[in-house]
């Protein structure tokens, strides 16, 4: 595999190495997004009404099919009626959290079927991968939002890495397939993946082959017969 750069290893760090690691993507693979914004929706009418629930839905409809952030667009709404002041906002969100985590907990052990936030068989795959070899990978337009739902739905101590779009992000940019943001981190010298600043990883991790499973076609279409990927 020819794809990507050296990726030199922080030096008071010792890689992890594993022969292999999985990557799992979060939304609609391990958790039911739509649950998930329907739990964010109820806790913001629960704290600052129905009304602004309704209108940050129609904002969001408005932008179906692009990656929409449900405490982005809240944080501009707030900040549009006057009420946006930094300190204000935060703790507006800070309520929004607390109510949105709080319904969460009750569903975090319940399974699919009886309206639980984990997507079938979610549990089990993680269970089935040594914590060492697998991490979540999710992307989104904002941080705080991804995790929030990682938190809501029980994964918030897990392995994972976030990626977000950069400021000058074209609309192909933000389109761009998961696989190519895995290829950038192969280490043609060293002839592995090198993956840094993995939450819950305290240093770089190294592994020789990789697996990513994912729910989007989409993201494994530039894959190469020459990618040391498999995918799921």
């Amino acid at each position: 595999m020819k794809e990507g750069k050296e990726s030199p290893t922080t030096p008071e760090h010792t890689p992890a190495s594993v022969n292999h690691v999985t990557v799992i993507d979060m939304d609609r693979t391990l958790i039911d997004t739509d649950r998930m914004v329907t739990l964010m929706y109820s806790a913001i009418a629960d704290v600052l009404g129905d009304a602004v629930a309704t209108e940050l839905r129609h904002t969001e409809e408005s932008q179906r099919g692009a990656s929409f952030s449900v405490t982005t667009g809240l944080r501009t709404l707030l900040e549009g009626r006057g009420k946006g002041s930094v300190a204000m906002a935060d703790e507006t969100m800070s309520s929004i959290k607390h109510h949105m985590l709080k319904s969460a907990k009750p569903l975090g052990e319940l399974s699919h079927d009886n309206g639980g936030l984990l997507e079938p068989g979610a549990r089990e795959l993680i269970a089935a991968i040594p914590r060492s070899e697998r991490f979540i990978l999710t992307y989104g337009e904002s941080e705080e939002w991804q995790r929030w739902k990682l938190e809501a739905a029980g994964l918030g101590d897990e392995p994972y890495t976030i990626l977000l779009p950069s400021e000058d992000a074209t609309v192909e940019d933000r389109d761009q397939p998961k696989i190519d943001f895995l290829k950038r981190h192969f280490d043609a010298n060293a002839d592995m993946f090198v993956f840094k600043n993995i939450h819950g990883i305290h240093e770089p991790l190294h592994a020789g082959t990789l697996t990513m499973i994912d729910d989007k076609k989409k993201h494994f279409e530039s894959r190469s017969s020459k990618d040391d990927i498999v995918c799921l």
